[in-house]
């Protein structure tokens, strides 16, 4: 197997558990959605963040023409991406929904600044 093909195989995976943990996430919300206080900003959050995965797994395709993808260095640019998206999508909405509910916008209001902050980097 060419190194190409290594490399390309780990980022789809990688991609494809970020995207697992954000939908996981969302259809937790969805189906205890009488006991959940629903505001805009995780959801927008959350879709800025779809987006910026899909963009950069889409790019995956182009990255074939590139010659520096042949570098560690560069191999480990796009892991550390990775590491920061993985961190992000696990912050984007709450892992669970306590059977008393949750506000969404406390729990904005709360990791706001991880979440941003990672995005920062």
């Amino acid at each position: 197997m060419f190194q190409f093909n290594i490399v390309i195989t780990f980022f789809t995976i990688v991609y494809g558990l970020m995207l697992t943990d954000l939908f996981a996430s969302f259809h937790r919300l969805l189906r205890k959605k009488k006991i959940v206080k629903w505001h805009w900003l995780p959801l927008i959050s959350a879709w800025f963040l779809f987006l910026i995965i899909i963009k950069n797994w889409w790019n995956l395709a182009l990255i074939d023409k590139i010659t520096q993808w042949k570098s560690f260095y560069f191999f480990l640019a796009n892991g550390h991406l990775l590491i920061l998206l993985y961190l992000l999508s696990s912050a984007a909405l709450p892992d669970k929904v306590p059977e008393n509910g949750i506000d969404l916008t406390q729990y904005y209001f709360q990791n706001h600044r991880y979440f941003w902050s990672l995005m920062g980097f």
